[in-house]
Formats: structure tokens, C-alpha cells, sequence
């Protein structure tokens, strides 16, 4: 909360106030949280495609990659075995 805001509360102190500048700082404090969550969920991301590309089967790209030909495009398909 800026020195402001707290330095006109106390010139003007009343419940009215001060109710709407803890619910204004509620409102932040939940949208800060907000965007720390769809951080953490892009750090898990992350963490699980490293973890996923460490893995031999992946690592090494023991799969096939081949062309197909279709009426209009061409398609690429790589096929990548996956252990069990």
C-alpha cells in the first residue's frame, strides 16, 4: 500500500475507509496469487517436458519418421515407441 493512501487514512479515519482500502488490497493480493499459480503451472510444465526428454526412448529418437502424401498437403508423422 502506498505511503499515500495510508498517510489520507489517517487524515480521514473512518470504517467506511478502511473497508474499502482492505477490500482494494484483498483484490490485489488475490490477483497476485492468481498469477503466481499460472507460473507454478508453467514451471510443472517445464519440469515434466525436461524430465520427459531425459528419458532414453525420447532422448535418443528411436522412433520413425516418414511422408505421407494426401490430396491437398503433406503430413509429416514421426512415430516415437513409448516404454511401459
Amino acid at each position: 500500500m502506498p505511503l499515500k493512501e495510508i498517510r489520507d487514512y489517517i487524515d480521514r479515519r473512518n470504517l467506511a475507509l478502511l473497508k474499502q482500502l482492505l477490500e482494494e488490497e484483498y483484490k490485489k493480493v488475490r490477483a497476485q496469487q492468481e498469477q503466481l499459480k499460472r507460473i507454478e503451472q508453467v514451471i510443472r510444465t517445464k519440469l515434466s517436458l525436461v524430465e520427459l526428454s531425459g528419458r532414453p526412448e525420447v532422448s535418443g529418437l528411436e522412433g520413425e519418421v516418414c511422408q505421407e502424401e494426401s490430396q491437398e498437403e503433406y503430413i509429416t508423422k514421426i512415430s516415437i515407441p513409448v516404454a511401459k
